[in-house]
């Protein structure tokens, strides 16, 4: 029996099944992930699958406190992990950066994850994540003519709060997202990220980048660090064009019709493209029937479930509880079958 029980209410005599925010799952796309959950040492291991291992440098801490259990803190000037440069992260025309941070009071301006060359006097790269000393989210892509910066304007990052920051390049578009929420886009003025100027950049995540004349680290705690070669978010460039075709935020809707027989439906929205899994479970929390299971583009979707289970025979009367998981986003909800 699949558990996706993460916290349980119970109301009357049914059992209500909420979902939380869970540690990335490395897939096709996944090419660097670094979950930050070692607790001790100086590695940071990378469980995309590509041996991107990397090293704490300058101090960097464990601490027990993270999202998903420990992570690293970072305080001082020059405290970072380092990748060393290959050509795995050398990713051209569609990248999504994400990492979950905690900013600390102390904040004075940082980057979250950085691929930036620095030895020339107008330094660029292939991209920056990071928080600016009025709190704000940004990020910096390059090519190697060129470079392009995008800021979340008067939207702040807050302190002393966890939040899942990203951003997203996707041929000529750039986008950034709060806790998977779009912030920010715009065209950018080059559809590829090339690095021919600048091939051998490393990767460093808590620090602005390798000049020693920039020395700022990100004040505050990462964790689950994740690169990826597609676009995870959609990036909406003209919003009042799009405000009546694509929904604002993840929505679960009630079945309708409901009691029902035999059949009913299921309807929810997907404000980014996900892969999502729409699952039938019974009070006790057995699987009945998996009605999806597919990555989806951004949009409202409606799907039947006819009553049945895996093997196509008719359940029983009762109430049933229905599950969708897209992303980072779960909902349950139940409903009841009257035979």
């Amino acid at each position: 029996m699949r558990k996706i029980l993460t916290k349980l209410f119970i109301v009357g005599s049914i059992s209500l099944l909420y979902g939380q925010p869970a540690p990335f799952i490395p897939d096709t796309n996944t090419v660097g992930l670094w979950h930050l959950n070692e607790g001790s040492g100086l590695t940071a291991y990378d469980t995309s699958g590509n041996g991107l291992d990397g090293t704490l440098e300058n101090g960097v801490s464990w601490t027990p406190n993270g999202m998903f259990g420990s992570c690293l803190q970072f305080n001082a000037e020059y405290q970072r992990v380092w990748v060393a440069d290959t050509s795995i992260l050398d990713i051209p025309t569609e990248l999504t950066i994400e990492a979950w941070i905690k900013l600390d009071t102390t904040n004075d301006g940082g980057t979250i994850v950085n691929k930036w060359h620095t030895n020339t006097s107008n330094p660029k790269g292939q991209y920056r994540l990071g928080i600016s000393s009025a709190n704000k989210l940004f990020c910096y892509f390059g090519n190697d003519t060129s470079q392009f910066n995008l800021s979340s304007d008067t939207i702040l990052i807050a302190f002393n709060e966890w939040k899942l920051v990203s951003a997203v390049f996707s041929n000529g578009q750039a986008g950034l997202f709060i806790n998977g929420e779009q912030i920010a886009a715009s065209p950018v003025p080059f559809d590829s990220l090339t690095m021919l100027e600048y091939p051998h950049d490393d990767l460093f995540i808590g620090d602005l980048w390798t000049d020693q004349w920039y020395p700022y680290s990100f004040d505050g705690e990462i964790d689950e660090v994740r690169i990826s070669n597609c676009a995870r978010y959609q990036i909406i460039t003209d919003v009042e064009d799009h405000r009546d075709i694509l929904p604002r935020k993840s929505i679960l809707e009630q079945n309708y019709p409901n009691p029902f027989n035999p059949g009913t439906t299921i309807a929810f929205d997907l404000p980014l493209a996900s892969h999502i899994t729409l699952q039938i479970y019974d009070v006790l929390g057995r699987e009945v029937k998996t009605l999806v299971d597919e990555r989806k583009p951004a949009g409202r979707y409606t799907v039947q479930w006819d009553g049945t289970n895996h093997a196509g025979k008719p359940v029983t009367s009762g109430v049933y509880l229905y599950h969708l998981q897209a992303g980072q986003f779960e909902q349950t909800r139940k409903m009841l079958l009257v035979r």
